[in-house]
């Protein structure tokens, strides 16, 4: 392992023979759910590698069984608050990607018993805003997790969308067009 670069190289150890990297110790805190470090390789004759590792935030998905509710996260702190609260970790949905180019944002609709999420900025501040929202419930909980933006991304990205369904006046998120 690289050491002396200001990343987290420091949290973990490796196998000169196996080079299986492990974290040194649990990071129970909940702080911290990616890495990034840098690790060298050197033969018998002397020629080196280096390889630069990103881990990625696992966004996992939470199920509350008394209220029906489902949250999206990626806070360490969160889940564990969460589950030790009763909440089902149905393990993990995705990845935010380490070069995210846009956040997500999650409003609590509390008069529904729903989460609500976007990664538009302009749609946060509207809602946020908005005092008839305000007013009937809709609690802005913050940055969710990150992603890429519709603008910006990677060419072989999956796409989150959500869809608007008008009867029941509720959101569905699909990476299914």
């Amino acid at each position: 392992l690289k050491t002396d670069n200001s990343d987290d190289a420091d949290l973990f150890s490796i196998d000169s023979v196996t080079g299986e990297v492990r974290l040194i110790n649990s990071q129970d805190d909940g702080t911290q759910n990616s890495y990034h470090f840098a690790v060298i390789a050197t033969d018998h004759a002397g020629n080196s590698s280096e390889h630069h590792v990103h881990t990625a935030d696992s966004i996992n998905r939470l199920y509350n069984s008394a209220t029906g509710q489902h949250l999206l996260s990626n806070n360490r702190s969160e889940l564990n608050l969460l589950t030790n609260a009763g909440w089902t970790d149905e393990g993990s949905l995705g990845c935010a990607p380490p070069d995210a180019t846009a956040d997500v944002f999650r409003f609590f609709v509390a008069s529904q018993g729903r989460h609500f999420y976007t990664a538009l900025e302009y749609e946060r501040d509207l809602i946020i805003n908005n005092q008839e929202m305000t007013k009937s419930g809709w609690q802005y909980e913050g940055k969710a997790f990150s992603a890429y933006s519709t603008s910006n991304h990677p060419d072989d990205a999956v796409a989150v969308m959500r869809y608007f369904n008008q009867e029941t006046g509720l959101h569905v998120y699909s990476t299914s067009a």
